[in-house]
C-alpha cells in the first residue's frame, strides 16, 4: 500500500510543476524546490510486474506447520508411545503351522511375509507420532492426544478451505487493480515495456524543449521524473547532486542502456 501513497504524491508534485507546459534550456536551474522528487528516479528501476499483495497458502505448508508443532513435543508425550515392535521368535504356534512335516516351511513362509510387512511400516514404526492413527489406544492419554490431533488437523482443514475460497480470491483482486495503477501511473497507460524506451512513457525527441512540456510531457511518473531531474545542456551537469544515483544506474544497466542514457542526458 505504500506504493499506492508515493504515486498520489508524485502525481500530485509532478502536476504542480508541469502544469505550465513550458521547459526550455536552463530551467533546470529552477527546480531546487522539487530536489527531493529526483530520489524517485529509482522507481524506473523496479520489476512493476511483480505482485504486490498476492499470498498463497497450500495444503503442503499447512502440512508442515503439522508437523512442525507434533515433531516439537516433548520427550514426555513421546514416551507414551511405542517406539518399535517387540520382536518375536516365530514358532509353530504364533504362524499358526500344524504337524511337524511342514513346519519349517511353514515359519519361513510366515518369516518372508512377516519381514515385507515390517518394510511397510517401516516409518511408522520408526516415527510413530507421525501416525496417530496406527497408536496404541489403551495406553494412558493416548486417546487424548489423537483426539486433539484430529481436532487441530480439521480446524486447519477449516482455516485453509475459508481462505481458499474468500480471502485469496479477494487478494488476487486487489492485487491485479493496484499493479496496473501503478504500471500505468509509473510508465504510461496503455505501454508494454517497463524500460523507458515506450513513446507511452516519454517523449522519444531528446530535447528537453520538445519531450518537457504537453503533449509530451505527463503521461508517466518516469517520464517526468527524467524531465526533472536529466542533465541540462547548458549548465552541463546534474542538476542534484543527489540524483548522481542516474550516473550510476546509466551504467549498470543493461540491453536498454542506451535508449535511456539518451532521454537522461537532455537537450543536445
Amino acid at each position: 500500500m505504500n506504493y499506492v501513497a508515493i504515486v498520489v504524491f508524485l502525481t500530485f508534485a509532478l502536476n504542480l510543476w508541469l502544469r505550465p507546459g513550458q521547459a526550455t534550456a536552463g530551467d533546470g536551474a529552477n527546480i531546487a524546490e522539487f530536489n527531493i522528487l529526483c530520489e524517485a528516479v529509482l522507481l524506473e528501476d523496479a520489476d512493476p510486474t511483480v505482485e504486490i499483495c498476492a499470498a498463497a497458502v497450500t495444503d503442503a505448508e499447512v502440512n508442515d506447520i503439522i508437523q512442525l508443532n507434533v515433531s516439537a513435543a516433548p520427550d514426555s508425550w513421546y514416551s507414551k508411545f511405542p517406539k518399535e515392535t517387540p520382536a518375536e521368535e516365530p514358532t509353530a504356534k504364533t504362524t499358526g503351522c500344524s504337524g511337524s512335516s511342514d513346519e519349517s516351511a511353514c515359519i519361513g513362509n510366515w518369516m518372508k511375509w512377516a519381514t515385507a510387512k515390517a518394510n511397510l511400516l517401516k516409518r511408522v514404526t520408526a516415527e510413530p507420532h507421525l501416525n496417530p492413527g496406527n497408536l496404541k489406544k489403551h495406553q494412558a492419554g493416548a486417546s487424548m492426544y489423537i483426539a486433539n490431533l484430529q481436532l487441530l488437523a480439521a480446524e486447519a482443514e477449516a482455516a485453509l478451505s475459508e481462505y481458499n475460497t474468500i480471502i485469496k480470491p479477494k487478494l488476487v483482486k486487489e492485487n491485479n487493480a493496484i499493479t496496473t495503477a501503478i504500471k500505468a501511473a509509473l510508465y504510461g497507460k496503455g505501454t508494454t515495456a517497463y524500460d523507458g524506451t515506450d513513446a507511452k512513457t516519454m517523449g522519444t525527441l531528446g530535447t528537453r524543449n520538445t519531450d518537457c512540456k504537453t503533449p509530451s510531457a505527463g503521461k508517466s511518473i518516469v517520464g517526468d521524473l527524467f524531465c526533472l531531474c536529466a542533465v541540462d545542456s547548458t549548465h552541463n551537469r546534474w542538476q542534484n547532486p543527489a540524483v548522481s544515483i542516474l550516473q550510476q544506474l546509466q551504467a549498470e544497466h543493461g540491453p536498454h542502456s542506451e535508449a535511456r542514457t539518451r532521454r537522461r542526458r537532455g537537450p543536445k
